[in-house]
């Protein structure tokens, strides 16, 4: 596999923070195409947690990692208690 180009390495590094996830918004923030984002799928890289939300694959799949999945996806100012 050839090496991650910058905004896909940005991208991978946010995920580590977000407990492997990241939104489609921030894609597009951190400059990952759409186009990207689906040739990551197609190569296993992510998966579609929700709507508009990407896992990484290979990271654990926790509680903490679907509450905030799930709140990601319902937008800014969504909390999960």
């Amino acid at each position: 596999m050839p090496a991650a180009s910058p905004a896909v390495s940005r991208l991978l590094a946010l995920a580590g923070t977000q407990h492997g996830h990241v939104t489609a918004a921030q894609c597009r923030e951190l400059g990952v195409s759409r186009n990207t984002v689906q040739r990551l799928i197609a190569r296993g890289v992510l998966t579609r947690e929700a709507p508009g939300v990407y896992r990484v694959a290979g990271a654990p799949r926790t509680w903490e990692g679907r509450a905030l999945a799930a709140a990601l996806a319902a937008g800014p100012g969504a909390l999960v208690s």
